[in-house]
């Protein structure tokens, strides 16, 4: 989890700081917004499909290792 951490923070280190270098100075704050609008619309659906993949009925293990009590 903590590699996962660091891994995040220099991809968004990254990710954030090429925007200006990418598009025109006019669209900047378009494009800020275009990235945080997508970032949050994947962090809003991966839970739930993530949840569906975990929680099909069809399967033999349904947990596939995830912590169950």
């Amino acid at each position: 989890m903590i590699m996962m951490g660091f891994a995040y923070s220099i991809y968004a280190g990254a990710l954030w700081s090429s925007i200006p270098y990418v598009v025109k100075a006019n669209t900047i704050g378009t494009a800020f917004g275009l990235c945080t609008a997508i970032q949050n619309i994947g962090l809003t659906i991966l839970p739930f499909a993530v949840g569906k993949s975990i929680h099909k009925d069809n399967t033999v293990h349904s947990h596939y290792g995830y912590v169950v009590e």
